[in-house]
């Protein structure tokens, strides 16, 4: 069932304004998007993984920006498929997802580049744009060479800080992650660094249970090197033969890849699956241990229900837009299929984002180094007394942007 907040989105989208939907994790702006999609819009992400859990292309295969600092004519380095598809009419609307990743010059350069292909002037060119996100977690990368010219441009890399910048805000509100109204604004302070945020995270770490170094824990690291090693030594304890899944990809897939390229497994081990399953037995996310594997499925015991599910080989596609005849046609253009398994007994910060988990222990190891890294580790747990910490955490690994604050009048 939808909320008010999501239904004003959706409403303000059909009346063909330009919309920004944001909101904490777990307010439900997927759903959103799955709303607003139809046979006339392009789904869009800046990175690959993004683009491929929303069924889209990434920005770069779509719009072609350069790879680092947008230069004096880029906006005119058109490709003919560009063309084609933005200069027929025929797109309505463009829907670009984790907006909080895509850099403000880029967004200039979509500007640029489809007022330069429709000759319109308007905004996009006319084109509505959805931009979706929420800039309190994971942020744009400008490397520490482009930084110096960028701030010549830029007052941040933050897409809300582009020329282009003009949407309706809708910030949807209503978490469905977590239920607890007392956790739900405790992380509430953490997303926004508040004045009283120390206190708030000095609550979350009463409120969690004791850590305890064993198979059964999850870990959340900060640092993707610590995550493998954790894997690499509980994978190592269980005296058991190890089977591997070698995933098959095209040529063209690109380096981002969804799980590993090779899956291992044994009896006993601990596994994360990183895919919803179309008849809902487990979602992306859901924490399990391996009873027993064909070359062709894993059959996985839930640690949140005690079910046993059959997880068999998932697909991803890498899709490419394009016009034929009167239609915009979405070609698959690349695949990447495997068990969509990761080793459960770690995974990075970064690349839990999206899940949703029953338990987890948060390892910042040297400490947080990214914005809203904390956040986002935090926020993925559904009730943070199933929580707990490898090592004492203070808040200077709250790391928050002040101009993001300051966007959305946080300060």
């Amino acid at each position: 069932m939808n909320t008010k907040d999501q239904q004003r989105a959706i409403d303000l989208v059909n009346k063909g304004k330009n919309v920004f939907i944001t909101g904490s994790g777990g307010v439900g702006k997927s759903w959103v998007i799955r709303q607003i999609a139809d046979e006339k819009s392009i789904l869009v992400a800046p990175t690959g993984v993004a683009a491929i859990n929303i069924g889209g292309a990434t920005c770069h295969s779509v719009f072609s920006p350069p790879f680092g600092l947008v230069a004096s004519g880029d906006e005119y380095k058109v490709t003919t498929g560009a063309r084609k598809l933005f200069g027929s009419g025929k797109v309505k609307r463009i829907i670009i997802d984790e907006v909080g990743m895509l850099r403000a010059d880029y967004l200039d350069l979509i500007d640029k580049k489809l007022k330069h292909i429709c000759h319109n002037k308007k905004p996009f060119g006319g084109i509505q744009v959805v931009v979706v996100g929420d800039f309190y977690q994971l942020e744009p990368i400008v490397s520490d060479d482009e930084m110096e010219y960028f701030r010549e441009k830029y007052k941040s890399p933050f897409a809300f800080s582009a020329k282009s910048w003009n949407f309706d805000v809708v910030e949807l509100t209503e978490v469905k992650r977590q239920s607890d109204i007392t956790q739900i604004n405790l992380l509430n302070a953490i997303r926004k660094d508040t004045d009283d945020s120390d206190v708030c995270l000095e609550q979350i770490i009463q409120m969690a249970k004791p850590y305890e170094n064993c198979s059964e824990t999850l870990h959340l690291c900060a640092y993707n090197n610590d995550s493998v090693k954790i894997n690499k030594y509980w994978f190592s304890q269980i005296d058991q033969p190890a089977f591997t899944y070698t995933a098959n990809y095209t040529d063209n897939w690109g380096k981002q890849q969804p799980v590993p390229e090779k899956v291992m497994v044994k009896r006993g081990s601990k596994v994360l699956i990183c895919a919803n399953d179309v008849s809902r037995q487990y979602v992306n996310g859901d924490r399990g241990v391996v009873v027993d594997y064909t070359p062709y499925s894993v059959i996985i015991e839930l640690d949140s229900t005690g079910v046993l599910v059959e997880v068999k080989e998932h697909i991803w596609e890498k899709v490419k837009y394009s016009k034929v005849g009167s239609k915009i046609i979405k070609d698959v253009v690349g695949k990447f299929s495997q068990i969509p398994l990761r080793m459960g007994w770690a995974v990075s910060i970064h690349k839990s984002q999206g899940m949703t988990l029953d338990k987890a222990a948060i390892d910042v190891g040297k400490g947080c180094f990214g914005h809203g890294q904390l956040y986002v580790a935090l926020s993925r747990i559904k009730d943070l007394t199933q929580l707990s910490f490898v090592r004492n955490i203070d808040i200077d690994n709250l790391i928050v942007r002040e101009e993001v604050k300051e966007f959305y009048g946080h300060e």
